[in-house]
């Protein structure tokens, strides 16, 4: 069978457009894809020029391809949008005989779909690393030798490298400054338990969190890890001003429970000062109306600090001379404190002005009840 019978059969056959064009681009030869593409018979394909036919196939810049494969005798590609769809076009040089040119073959095949999937990965590639290096911590992808495959700009700034000198570089160089593995490294115990490793270092005047996530490709075989470093200086610094405020939380509770020990003994105290000796003398004297109102005032003002402050700031005043202060502050004449106390009103009269003379209440136009009130209210303060 003719073997340029086959050819052209199976020429013919392929979906892809097939030209034979001589050096100045006029067709010599066409297969079936291209007589429908320039909608013409057989018999009229070589009247047509690639060039200045009105639909033609390639631009100027392709043009300028054309002539360097006609000038090298290699091959060349080029892309062109015919009809909204793009095209491949690949001229080879077509020899008659050794080193004679006999024409350029032009074979173009749509690859629209291909260069629409390109584009679209293209895309998610841009915007995969559009969001790398949006993400605010520094993070390198390494292989097991610990070399850098990909890094954000934020691991740059971290490193203070540029992003085009760390390809293939150590993660080790550029964090720590040197070439050999640290021995606390997260990704070496990454290696070791496969699962995310991390710690918390020390780097210039900074707390840094590295964390290292293992990778495993499809067959479950670790193929390297993602490292991410983190500037954690200010978060531990929070923890650790929380925690003092905590101690100061602590601190306050330990003088709250304090005071109150003290407000238990004040209390204590003033049964032992104020109530007991009145509970005393009712055990001695029969129960009249101005000691029983004696017991119900020291009963309501109980935990008023008046007798324990008194008797702090004036170390003189006798345990009687208090509970005279006592029933003064609460409005009770001489005859009832005399009466209450089983004196004279001459003696409770000659002891008012002893607690005069103790506690500096010299001018007599001063009143000694108003002046004790004014003392219950500043101790209460």
């Amino acid at each position: 069978m003719n073997t340029n019978y086959l050819l052209s059969a199976v020429v013919n056959a392929v979906n892809e457009l097939v030209l034979l064009v001589t050096p100045q681009g006029t067709i010599m030869e066409a297969n079936a894809s291209a007589l429908h593409f320039y909608g013409v018979g057989k018999e009229k394909m070589p009247s047509i020029n690639i060039f200045s036919h009105p639909r033609p196939i390639f631009s100027l810049g392709s043009r300028r391809l054309f002539d360097i494969c006609v000038g090298s005798l290699k091959p060349v590609q080029v892309i062109e949008k015919l009809d909204g769809r793009h095209v491949c076009f690949s001229l080879y040089p077509a020899f008659k005989e050794l080193n004679s040119l006999n024409g350029i073959a032009i074979v173009g095949a749509d690859i629209s779909e291909q260069k629409k999937l390109q584009d679209e990965l293209v895309e998610e590639r841009n915007k995969w690393s559009a969001t790398f290096d949006a993400i605010e911590d520094g993070i390198c992808i390494i292989d097991l030798h610990r070399r850098i495959q990909a890094c954000n700009r934020a691991f740059c700034k971290f490193s203070n490298q540029d992003k085009s000198v760390t390809a293939d570089d150590t993660c080790c160089f550029h964090v720590h400054k040197i070439d050999a593995f640290h021995c606390d490294c997260p990704f070496n115990r990454m290696l070791m338990t496969r699962v995310r490793e991390q710690r918390i270092f020390d780097g210039e005047s900074r707390k840094i969190l590295e964390v290292s996530d293992p990778i495993f490709n499809r067959a479950g075989e670790l193929t390297g890890a993602v490292n991410m470093f983190r500037d954690v200086t200010k978060e531990i610094e929070t923890t650790m001003k929380l925690q003092r405020k905590d101690h100061a939380v602590e601190e306050v509770l330990e003088k709250t429970i304090l005071k109150e020990d003290k407000l238990k003994q004040r209390i204590a105290a003033s049964f032992t000062n104020q109530i007991f000796p009145i509970l005393d003398l009712l055990q001695v004297h029969v129960v009249e109306a101005d000691l029983c109102e004696v017991l119900r005032y020291s009963l309501n003002k109980i935990a008023e600090p008046f007798a324990e402050n008194i008797s702090a700031r004036h170390y003189s005043l006798s345990q009687r001379e208090v509970n005279i202060c006592t029933m003064v502050r609460s409005g009770m004449a001489t005859k009832q404190i005399a009466s209450a106390l089983g004196t004279s009103p001459q003696t409770v009269q000659k002891q008012r002005k002893i607690i005069r003379k103790k506690l500096g209440v010299t001018n007599g136009a001063v009143n000694l009840e108003t002046y004790l009130k004014d003392m219950a209210l500043h101790s209460v303060g």
